[in-house]
């Protein structure tokens, strides 16, 4: 037998942590579940069905997968009035689940803006670039999946200074 080594798997099991300690935590203070809470739970829910997938195509080519597929991701900031790169922002990520926990969860790609590429584990991102913990452009949702071409994927986010 072979254990699957999943570093991404120690934020989904984060994010249902997190989900079920606040649910307690209302059930416990006689209140039903919100709307936000709902759509947390879709969204650990979307995580979990990615992840799921992603080792089912893997494993139906024979051996199973030591982890989760990647997908190399090209990220650019760009000014939207002129449409050149704007450098030295640091490009954050973290998996939509868990983005109202951002400041505890989110990750860096290496190295700094733009562009900046990364490999990241399939799955629903939100993306954003900041400078000294200020957010300096939109938050974009990435659906990450591996290409057939095995090509990065490529996105742009727009600088929004302050």
């Amino acid at each position: 037998m072979r254990f699957l080594r999943i570093p991404s798997a120690s934020g989904l099991n984060y994010s249902v942590f997190l989900f079920r300690k606040q649910e307690l935590t209302k059930t416990q203070e006689g209140k039903s579940l919100s709307e936000d809470d709902v759509e947390s739970l879709d969204l650990i829910y979307g995580s979990m069905e990615v992840r799921m997938r992603s080792l089912g195509e893997e494993a139906s080519r024979g051996e199973p997968p030591a982890r989760y597929p990647t997908v190399p991701i090209k990220v650019r900031v760009l000014d939207p009035a002129s449409g050149e790169e704007i450098h030295n922002l640091r490009v954050q990520y973290v998996t939509r689940a868990l983005f109202s926990k951002r400041d505890e969860n989110a990750s860096d790609f290496p190295g700094f803006s733009s562009p900046s590429q990364h490999k990241i584990p399939e799955a629903n991102y939100n993306v954003w670039a900041e400078r000294d913990d200020a957010v300096l452009t939109d938050v974009v949702t990435l659906k990450a999946r591996a290409q057939q071409d095995g090509e990065a994927m490529e996105l742009d986010l727009m600088y929004q200074p302050e």
